[in-house]
């Protein structure tokens, strides 16, 4: 006969886990218990947000230079080109980088 647990997902059945402990750890009621669950986990995720968001920001800041860089390339003279081509290969490169 299978218990009840068996025919859960592996994810649902480690999230129930996690909820169960912290229900007898804690003593709180069922809600509690729940809800200090999710604080946990977004607390636990906070510093994974951060560095995304701050790649995200370097990201546009690069995207920006870049579009910058073609602009002036569009409207420069032609002897400052090749100056110009190099500093959009080295943006690139870092953009790539990035990514």
């Amino acid at each position: 006969m299978e218990s009840r647990n068996e025919k859960l997902l592996p994810p649902v059945y480690c999230v129930q886990c996690v909820i169960m402990a912290i229900h007898d750890f804690t003593g709180f009621n069922w809600l509690m218990s729940i809800v200090l669950t999710a604080l946990l986990a977004s607390g636990l995720m906070w510093p994974v947000k951060m560095r995304i968001q701050r790649q995200v920001w370097e990201l546009k800041s690069l995207g920006v230079s870049i579009q910058k860089v073609r602009s002036v390339i569009q409207t420069c003279d032609p002897k400052d080109l090749p100056e110009n081509k190099k500093l959009e290969a080295e943006l690139t490169v870092k953009l790539i980088s990035c990514v």
